[in-house]
């Protein structure tokens, strides 16, 4: 109930413990069954006090200020400092925060929340490791789990879900994004709390009753919070504060966690970040139909034991469709956390896999986003040797289109007459394998590309030829320089005999 009546005040975990400080620390608090709490005017008070905290709970607004005016007693904490208990409160308020979600589940903000007090969990130095791991797991069990369930395949045996009340907002992209990434933190949670145990590969938990001092029988106060040693007016109080039941209930009944499964679900979900099309799921996630059912976290999961084709073909087409939704006037590392997340999940090399969105950011033609840090990255970080011969190719398509106007353009034929003929040849060779590459990654031509300035792609080609220079690739170099020589005489060319509007 004090948790209950916290949240009328405020759902925002810092907001929450200043509270909890001021009520621990406050000199207007007192003890109900104590002398101090016998006085006519503290008895009057405290009705006020009841009378709020029965209208926080039938939806009224609960008193903010701490004795502010004789309307304003202030939260139950002021009274019952027995019950100040950080990660007790912050478990409960987890639980209530999630089934407020639950009914309102268009709020991702109330499930933002939700995560805040989730994360207090491991204060104290880990002391309720076991009750941290077993609330995340609650979380995860009873609210997200039947909507990624019903989201992947149907209402059908998630009978916990109104379809009324989830199907629309499950057809929302924007939704779905941002509950993907607090299902991501969540799972991320639960796997901190759970702790392995044996050759088996399962995560045990432990009540954290069985860690007290003296170890206290149920139903005792088998543990203290960070904040009950210092509330020393609070104890051998009435009403003492027994062992939580509820809490205890669900540290019972948590279940080892296997690896294998935490980790497929987390896949799952970054997956679901980076595509619309579900269906490609099946056939990069072994046993993928029986993911997000109520046993699945505790079952072991086939894991592959290298990237397979089909993970593989959808990381591919996920950086393309990553380039193409880039907006901003530059992009950075943060831009690739969910790619690389699941990279890292399916054992992609993420050295690759930056080069591969690298070079796509360059085949939409958004060179200007990409800022030096990402192009400095070391041979760890970046496959430099991909990305030069992937940063060659567009700099020959880019090439290709441009000789291919110039050439439609009668008063500036002449421009390609002085051009080296080798160079133009292996130029269009390489165009007619970008085109193709283009076609087989997903890339919609019918987004209209603006093409990308001759200046922007000799920059480029300078940056593949410092590239070269630093990892000693002569053949490379040789390539990027029949390039930039290419490139440099058509810009030239053309700032002495510029296109007009109309021939553009």
């Amino acid at each position: 109930w004090v948790a209950r009546e916290e949240l009328p005040i405020s759902h925002i975990h810092d907001e929450i413990v200043d509270l909890e400080d001021a009520c621990r620390m406050c000199r207007q608090a007192f003890d109900p069954s104590s002398p101090a709490g016998d006085g006519a005017e503290r008895v009057r008070t405290l009705g006020r006090v009841w009378r709020a905290a029965s209208a926080a709970g039938r939806g009224g607004r609960a008193a903010r200020f701490f004795m502010a005016d004789n309307d304003q007693p202030g939260p139950l904490l002021l009274y019952l400092g027995g019950f100040n208990r950080p990660v007790k409160l912050a478990a409960h308020r987890a639980l209530l925060l999630g089934g407020k979600w639950s009914e309102q589940p268009e709020s991702i903000h109330i499930l933002r929340d939700t995560v805040s007090a989730l994360r207090a969990l491991e204060a104290d130095g880990g002391r309720y490791r076991s009750l941290a791991a077993a609330v995340r797991l609650e979380l995860w069990q009873s609210c997200l789990r039947p909507v990624y369930r019903a989201v992947f395949f149907g209402f059908d045996d998630v009978p916990e879900l109104r379809e009324e009340l989830v199907g629309p907002l499950c057809a929302d992209p924007g939704w779905l994004h941002e509950l993907s990434r607090v299902a991501l933190e969540v799972l991320i949670l639960i796997t901190r709390t759970a702790q392995p145990s044996g050759s088996d590969g399962t995560e045990r938990l432990m009540p954290d009753s069985a860690h007290s001092v003296g170890g206290a029988e149920r139903g005792g106060v088998a543990a203290t919070d960070a904040g009950d040693d210092v509330d020393l007016p609070w104890k051998n109080v009435w009403p003492s504060a027994k062992g939580d039941m509820l809490l205890e209930n669900f540290e019972s009944r948590a279940r080892p966690v296997e690896t294998t499964a935490l980790e497929a679900h987390r896949a799952i979900v970054s997956a679901s970040q980076l595509t619309e099309d579900f269906s490609s799921l099946a056939y990069c996630v072994p046993s993928f139909e029986d993911m997000f059912q109520r046993h699945s976290l505790f079952a072991p999961a086939a894991v592959p034991s290298s990237c397979t084709e089909y993970q593989v073909e959808f990381l591919r087409r996920a950086v393309v469709r990553k380039a193409l939704l880039a907006v901003g006037p530059i992009v950075d590392r943060f831009v690739l956390e969910s790619i690389e997340n699941l990279g890292r999940s399916w054992g992609f090399d993420l050295a690759q896999l930056r080069a591969r969105f690298l070079l796509a950011m360059y085949d939409v033609g958004k060179d200007d986003m990409i800022t030096d840090d990402l192009l400095s990255m070391g041979p760890h970080q970046l496959d430099i040797p991909l990305f030069i011969d992937g940063g060659l190719e567009i700099v020959s398509a880019r090439l290709h289109d441009a000789v291919s106007t110039l050439r439609g353009i009668k008063t500036h034929r002449g421009i390609v007459a002085v051009l080296d003929a080798d160079t133009c040849k292996w130029v269009k060779e390489q165009a007619v394998i970008s085109e193709k590459r283009k076609t087989e990654e997903g890339y919609d031509f019918d987004e209209g590309f603006e093409p990308s300035p001759l200046t922007s792609t000799h920059a480029l080609t300078l940056r593949i030829l410092r590239m070269c220079s630093a990892i000693d690739d002569t053949e490379g170099s040789e390539k990027a320089h029949a390039l930039s020589i290419m490139c440099g005489s058509l810009i030239a060319a053309l700032e002495e005999n510029p296109l007009s509007a109309s021939e553009l």
